[in-house]
């Protein structure tokens, strides 16, 4: 009995031991860390035992949050590097990595339109080395072009639609484990610095994946609470309204009807955000609730000093609005726009089809470029039209009439008896 336990203690012994060794040697998944530039101790933004893969991000918009995108497909490729000589860096063999498996060397990191993402995920899977080193291979973002650079996509790495490589350096060590890896910019700087772990590589320009973005791409200075054009990619336009004239309403919000037509399938069904631009517009304006989308007309309304912000519009998309004012109203209305501000010169034309009585210069037709834009209307009214009384004034111009008569008649009558 006694030589039992001895067997099972020692069966114990050894399952533990076995089970504390398996812990270095499970093969092992990496992200990169961009930001992990310590040359003391890193030898690489990712760093084990052996490293089976690693993950590195496309970024879209990343400061925005989960906002709608339009849709949008970046493509990858993998290529064998050049030889650093005076740092031991070989030039990768490219059977040896892949996207997914090492056979494959192009892939692509996907947005569906009003995909709230700000990034995906792309791994990299390493073979069997059979030689220790450090092994360079390049990843390259392909060049911006079609419709994503037609709705304003550009690279944040590059500044422009242009391609984006960067370097991808692999740690082999003797027993030919992947023990560590580092993304780096094409033009980042090396230096070898003795470190607790012996000569360690310092590398400046690290990073961890590749960004892209439509238009501005500041981080909101409350993200919890971000203004009108904060919390959406993109562009914006902004409505305004002025009210003057002796005769004017102030008050009365002026309607709108507005549309935006796509400008190419990618931001077709697109998810916009409408609302007033600043807390001092919240009373003087109406506008939907909740999204609207590209390809859907929507309305607005406006009263004098209000502004309406319509933001999440992409570059190329077509932009009509048309104020509802009735002729028998008695305004003029005159639009105000920089025409730098928009990819033509916009058109302005008469409203001929949102009312019955049309007003001159009611309906103003754009293309956006890559930049936000203002639109400025103005409605005046100076005097009652001659063609009648304006339509929200008579009621009360009537009563008032009907009050003096009253009183003028009861003073004659009480006159005549008193006589």
């Amino acid at each position: 009995m006694k030589n039992t336990f001895k067997k099972i203690g020692a069966l114990a012994l050894v399952i533990i031991m076995m089970l504390s060794l398996s812990v270095t040697a499970f093969a092992e998944s990496a992200s990169l860390d961009k930001d992990d530039n310590d040359a003391s101790t890193v030898k690489a933004a990712v760093k084990g035992t052996d490293i089976t893969d690693l993950t590195y991000k496309v970024y879209f918009n990343e400061n925005k949050g989960a906002v709608a995108h339009p849709a949008a497909t970046f493509t990858y490729t993998l290529a064998a590097g050049t030889a650093v000589a005076n740092y031991g860096i070989e030039a990768g063999n490219l059977d040896l990595v892949g996207f997914g498996n090492t056979s494959t060397n192009t892939t692509t990191a996907v947005w569906n339109v009003n995909d709230t993402n700000v990034s995906k995920d792309v791994k990299i899977v390493f073979g069997a080395f059979t030689k220790s080193g450090i092994y360079r291979y390049n990843v390259t973002q392909s060049k911006i072009e079609g419709d994503m650079e037609k709705i304003g996509i550009v690279s944040e790495d590059s500044g422009s639609t242009d391609a984006v490589t960067m370097n991808l350096d692999v740690y082999v060590d003797n027993t030919l484990k992947v023990v560590g890896a580092v993304l780096a910019k094409s033009d980042a700087t090396l230096s070898k610095v003795t470190g607790t772990e012996g000569d360690v590589m310092q590398y400046t320009g690290k990073v961890d994946g590749f960004r892209n973005k439509l238009g501005d791409n500041t981080k909101p200075d409350d993200p919890e609470n971000p203004k009108p054009g904060e919390d959406t990619i993109g562009y914006k336009v902004i409505i305004t309204k002025t009210v003057s004239g002796n005769m004017a309403d102030t008050s009365y919000k002026f309607p709108f009807s507005v549309a935006v037509t796509k400008a190419t399938s990618l931001d077709d069904g697109l998810k916009l955000k409408v609302a007033a631009t600043n807390s001092d517009s919240t009373s003087k304006v109406t506008v939907p609730t909740g999204d609207v989308t590209v390809g859907t007309a929507f309305e607005i309304a406006i009263a004098n000093g209000g502004s309406v912000t319509i933001s999440g519009l992409t570059k190329a998309e077509a932009l009509e609005v048309v104020e509802k004012v009735d002729a028998t109203e008695g305004y003029t209305v005159a639009i105000a726009k920089t025409d730098s501000e928009w990819a033509a010169v916009p058109t302005i034309a008469d409203n001929t089809s949102a009312v019955t009585n049309k007003v001159d210069n009611t309906k103003i037709t754009a293309t956006l470029k890559d930049s936000d834009a203002t639109i400025k209307y103005t409605n005046t009214r100076n005097s009652i039209s001659p063609t009648g009384v304006v339509l929200r004034v008579a009621p009360y111009a009537i009563i008032l009439g009907a009050g003096i008569f009253f009183l003028l008649v009861s003073k004659r009558r009480k006159e005549e008896s008193e006589a």
